[in-house]
């Protein structure tokens, strides 16, 4: 009895290896993509605080404020007198962090926006903290005056900034970022 169609003799054999084949390739290439997808819709819920500034006269209140499911800052708000004597955030989902610090002294309305979030805060300090420059990119404003020991506070290109974290009472006495990022950091 002879054997026919495409999977009978000596044929057959490399027409099921083929096939074999490329079942195993597309199976490759299917698991690589959902190994490797990344939402850009994907909320900013892996968070890492950055060491804050350390500066000579810390004050009593502590403040460590987050943004709430996977929000990310997209505006600062202070009043800036010598130092930055008050700084609020507000996030993607409206809610707003602080204000942290005292709103009695200093110039009210120093806004600095971005609707795709910030990825890098350097702050200035000495005894308390005296100004920022906030980067979205390579695009950055500046807050308050640049003067004293600079603190780099950068979450990468990966991350936003989801939070704060410091101490201050009449001033901004120490501050340091919150960072978010859409999936897990090495």
């Amino acid at each position: 009895m002879k054997e026919e169609g495409l999977f009978a003799g000596k044929n057959g054999w490399i027409f099921t290896g083929i096939i074999l084949i490329l079942v195993v390739i597309a199976f490759t290439v299917v698991v690589y993509f959902f190994i490797t997808y990344k939402d850009d819709n994907a909320p900013y819920t892996f968070t890492k605080n950055l060491p804050m500034t350390n500066s000579t006269t810390p004050g009593t209140n502590i403040y460590d404020a987050k943004c709430n499911d996977g929000a990310f800052v997209t505006s600062f708000n202070s009043n800036v007198d010598k130092g930055i004597n008050q700084l609020s955030a507000a996030c993607s989902n409206k809610e707003i962090l602080g204000p942290f610090g005292s709103s009695l002294a200093g110039v009210p309305g120093n806004d600095v926006r971005s609707e795709s979030g910030f990825t890098k805060v350097n702050v200035w300090y000495d005894n308390r903290v005296n100004g920022m420059n906030v980067f979205n990119g390579n695009e950055f404003h500046t807050i308050g005056t640049l003067i004293g020991n600079e603190n780099v506070q950068d979450c990468g290109a990966d991350g936003r900034i989801v939070g704060l974290i410091g101490n201050g009472d009449g001033l901004v006495s120490n501050l340091g970022m919150i960072c978010g990022y859409k999936y897990k950091q090495q």
